[in-house]
């Protein structure tokens, strides 16, 4: 996502909103005891609030805030809505609590935080925040409060996130008339000061990691509602190892170049360049099979600003697990969604990875490794 861009009358609303809403006065430690008076109390779970179709509706408020082209089948507004984009105003006073379960230390997450729900840590959500550095503020395992009135719900790519309201021209230096119209947008940090409060010290052996299978994320149903409630989950895929593919514009594996140049967009290297346009490249992992196919395999995605973008993938005699987050991207009606291709896991950084042969673990060089 490009950096966010208001329009005047976006952010006046946005400053009116916070004005509204004064959730107490700031703590001198930065945080509130656990257990406290003080401590801001959930009144639903991340998953009731992405089950509930009249907070978290399919397409959104259409009539306030028209989706931008690509959410229409064949690009066209006349046709088809396919709910690719969305905006809801949230309205209702609800508050959900999580724990910060991302960092943006090496560089792969970029103005988002991800939360793992505290009583269900099943259910996720991406929050996008307009500020830089967000891991010196909400550290990975920081227990948050997040009051949702003045805020919005929607749908980036077919991926729920929290947000403001944002309208896209179409100009972030490509003149694509598709991406005009409204989308989620990142909220300016000082309207998110507002809205969410540090309950506790990070304490990251309270983040629960569940275990999936490739299987079980594809077999996921198509529809916005159970994309929703496995999106952001942070969970381990067992028994895996790297495959030198990306995935193709069908949905089937393409074998990348051989090299280990990062400015051979097909090296194989984590991100290699994108020459500016920025999306995530993926690169594939596969169950232990001796065969790598589009059904059991899947990618992670990075951005090529990541610190370790550039180091070589793992050779596939090194075994072992990926952890991250479970990510979907749907971008644009004029193509169908392959299943094979839409999810995607979101990884932190090289920690994530856990893989052995026999006795050694693979490890990159040092220098991709950021201090944390």
């Amino acid at each position: 996502m490009k950096t966010l861009k208001y329009i005047l009358s976006s952010a006046v609303v946005a400053v009116a909103l916070t004005a509204c809403h004064t959730y107490g006065e700031p703590q001198e430690k930065g945080y509130v005891e656990e257990g406290s008076a003080d401590e801001w109390k959930a009144t639903m779970t991340i998953g009731e609030f992405l089950s509930d179709p009249t907070l978290f509706s399919e397409f959104g408020d259409v009539d306030k805030y028209p989706p931008r082209a690509r959410s229409y089948k064949g690009d066209n507004k006349s046709n088809e809505n396919l709910g690719l984009f969305s905006v809801q105003d949230i309205t209702a006073d609800i508050t959900i609590v999580g724990r910060i379960v991302s960092t943006d230390v090496p560089g792969n997450i970029y103005k988002n935080l991800y939360i793992q729900d505290c009583a269900n840590p099943d259910y996720g959500i991406k929050i996008a925040v307009d500020a830089g550095s967000l891991g010196g503020m909400y550290p990975i395992g920081q227990k948050i409060a997040l009051k949702l009135k003045g805020l919005a719900i929607g749908k980036y790519a077919r991926m729920p996130q929290i947000g403001v309201p944002y309208y896209n021209n179409g100009k972030d230096g490509m003149d694509d008339a598709g991406k005009v119209g409204w989308e989620i947008g990142r909220i300016p940090p000082q309207v998110f000061k507002e809205h969410v409060q540090l309950i506790g010290q990070p304490d990251k052996s309270k983040i629960v990691v569940k275990t999936m299978t490739i299987a079980d994320i594809k077999a996921t149903a198509n529809n916005y509602k159970d994309i929703a409630l496995l999106s952001s989950r942070l969970v381990k895929i067992e028994e895996v190892r790297f495959v030198p593919f990306t995935w193709g514009t069908d949905g089937e594996l393409s074998e990348l170049s051989g090299t280990y140049d990062c400015s051979d967009n097909g090296a194989n290297t984590f991100a290699p360049t994108t020459n500016g346009i920025g999306y995530p490249q993926s690169r594939c992992f596969t169950i232990d099979k001796d065969t790598a196919t589009a059904e059991n395999s899947m990618a992670i995605g990075t951005s090529e600003f990541a610190k370790f973008a550039c180091a070589p993938l793992p050779r596939g005699e090194y075994i072992g697990s990926v952890t991250g987050f479970v990510s979907y991207y749907y971008d644009r009606g004029k193509y169908d969604p392959v299943n094979n291709k839409v999810w995607s896991l979101t990884i932190n950084g090289l920690e994530s990875l856990d893989l052995k042969n026999g006795a050694e673990t693979w490890r990159a060089e040092e220098v991709y490794y950021p201090a944390y």
